[in-house]
């Protein structure tokens, strides 16, 4: 009996040592992002998806060529509301700590899922989600951060259902899967493959509660769910005028592009392979990086990183593999489930909605078909992805029971080992160059926005840009002073609608477009790329150049 109780106590002394030393690893690692330059997206996203305090409820197409916005649907008015507050109230100087509460809380949410039952193990697997360069798009504040939020309020809401908690936390899970999604959906319809799972949340647990009220919240909440999805849908499609040249810019970006059908069909054995391989090698330590959003490391520190990275590329690789084969193994279960509730007197249907096979198949099959889908393969898209992998892995692993745990001690060895490495080396090759004010094409975050008040304050007097004044057009440094002006568009996304609906940006037409969309341009000389422009009008680090007054407020 006494050694029974000392190997027990001995087991959930380890696996609570591995999920406690995670939890530190986690935290350690995004604190040593926490320095990361502001990307330009993060300017255009905020600009896009939190302006409804002073537009109104308007959606904004993603290139401003596009057009001029239009009405927001009714489900999306809660949540754009309070991003709308959230940027009114505050600048760029806690954004990362903003980032880093979102993806700790979601770490926390799946370390509660795997020890609920008792102690185990595969709680260490979760240092692979901080290895590598992953941090630098983890703390991103993009739409795959609001995703991870999405996916942690569905892990919620499946705890939830699992339990045997009373009616109000039912529905407080329902409340909360539908806010997550609406909100994620919202700020980028990617985040439509999370909605299959969400929808079957809010089903699975209307349908098995005894209470009217929880079936009545599950049935308002699932056709709200709905709602949004149609007209998050509804934004995928991109119209030009008579041009199909944004459609094909995006569409050449994945499968459906001709390079992408050229792979499907090539008849190579692994077709994917080199989409497999840039997916990995986002993850690595490198000399440079593409459109230099990364400082990079000498040559020295490549040298010695060698064997790291290559474990870190395959870690990554290994993953991947392993979340497939765990969605065809539930594909496997749930069907045996179902022919055994055939099979059986007095059985339910409904019984299919208590699987935790179910849930993984309907939220994996999205990611799966996303992954393959997007053949470019965006670096903080990589990294959400690996979260997920990683994350819905451990998860699974945590159904082992008894000493077969033991096998998952090796990996998890070569997981925290792999953070440490991945901590050390962000700290000595790149933090310290944040911190000296390295930005590349972005802002660097030792800067909160508050020193560029007064001299684009005064460059605006100078242009003749009235306090009023509507249809600006901003960069990442002068978007806080102006952003109480109504229809600001982001210069992010102007140049690359030039450039994907004409196939090259020239001065002449790139002006031409920001006279039809906006009534001046104010932003950093840099972003002009030192051509002159009749009319411009420069201070210090700053040009304006006024078109025609624009519409008052």
């Amino acid at each position: 009996m006494r050694g029974i109780m000392v190997r027990g106590f001995a087991k959930a002394s380890l696996s609570s040592a591995w999920a406690l030393c995670v939890l530190a690893l986690a935290c350690l690692y995004l604190y040593g992002w926490r320095n990361l330059p502001l990307f330009p997206d993060e300017v255009a996203l905020r600009i896009q998806s939190a302006r409804s305090l002073v537009d109104g409820f308007i959606i904004y197409p993603v290139f401003p060529q596009c057009g001029n916005g239009s009405p927001m649907a009714l489900p999306f008015y809660p949540v754009a509301y309070l991003l709308s507050a959230w940027d009114m109230a505050f600048g760029w100087s806690h954004i990362r700590l903003l980032a880093g509460g979102v993806i700790l809380a979601s770490v926390v949410t799946v370390l509660v899922a795997i020890l609920r039952s008792g102690p185990h193990l595969a709680a260490g697997l979760l240092a692979y989600a901080f290895i590598g360069v992953a941090g630098s798009g983890l703390l991103m504040m993009r739409m795959e951060l609001f995703m991870i939020l999405q996916a942690a309020a569905c892990l919620v809401a499946f705890l939830i259902l699992r339990s045997r908690l009373g009616g109000f936390a039912r529905a407080g899970g329902i409340l909360t899967v539908v806010f997550a999604s609406i909100l994620a959906a919202h700020v980028h319809p990617q985040a439509l493959i999370l909605f299959p799972a969400a929808l079957a949340l809010v089903g699975g647990i209307g349908l098995l509660s005894a209470s009217r009220v929880v079936s009545g919240v599950a049935a308002l909440g699932a056709i709200w769910l709905l709602w949004a999805a149609g007209a998050a849908g509804s934004r995928i499609k991109f119209t030009c005028g008579d041009t199909t040249a944004v459609f094909d810019w995006i569409r050449n970006k994945t499968i459906l592009g001709e390079t992408g059908m050229q792979t499907l069909f090539s008849g190579e054995l692994l077709p994917w392979t080199r989409k497999i391989d840039a997916y990995a090698q986002q993850f690595l330590f490198q000399k440079a990086y593409p459109i230099d959003r990364l400082p990079g490391i000498s040559e020295k520190d490549l040298q010695s990183l060698m064997l790291w990275n290559d474990l870190i590329y395959w870690s990554v690789i290994l993953f991947l593999l392993f979340f497939i084969i765990l969605f065809i193994s539930n594909i496997i279960i749930i069907v045996r489930e179902i022919l055994n509730i055939y099979n059986r007197k007095n059985s339910n249907f409904h019984d299919v909605f208590r699987s935790g096979a179910f849930y993984i198949v309907v939220f994996s099959l999205p990611h799966i078909l996303y992954f393959f889908y997007d053949t470019e393969g965006a670096f903080y898209r990589a990294y959400y992805f690996n979260f997920v992998f990683v994350s819905i892995s451990a998860l699974s692993l945590s159904r082992m029971r008894g000493w077969a745990q033991i096998i998952l001690v090796p990996p998890i060895v070569l997981g925290v080992a792999l953070s440490f490495v991945s901590i050390n080396e962000t700290v000595a090759s790149f933090d310290q160059k944040f911190i000296d004010g390295w930005a590349g094409p972005s802002l660097s975050l030792q800067q909160d926005g508050t020193e560029a008040v007064k001299p684009v304050q005064e460059l605006a007097r100078a242009c003749g840009i009235a306090s009023d004044e509507a249809g600006l057009v901003v960069d990442d440094f002068t978007y806080l002073p102006l952003k109480s002006h109504r229809g600001i568009v982001p210069w992010t996304y102007a140049g690359l609608g030039r450039f994907v609906i004409q196939g090259s940006v020239t001065t002449t037409g790139l002006m031409a477009d920001l006279k039809h969309m906006s009534s001046a341009v104010l932003l950093r000389c840099e972003n002009m790329a030192g051509v002159p422009v009749p009319g411009m009008i420069r201070q210090g680090d700053l040009c304006c150049i006024k078109f025609h007054p624009g519409p008052s407020q």
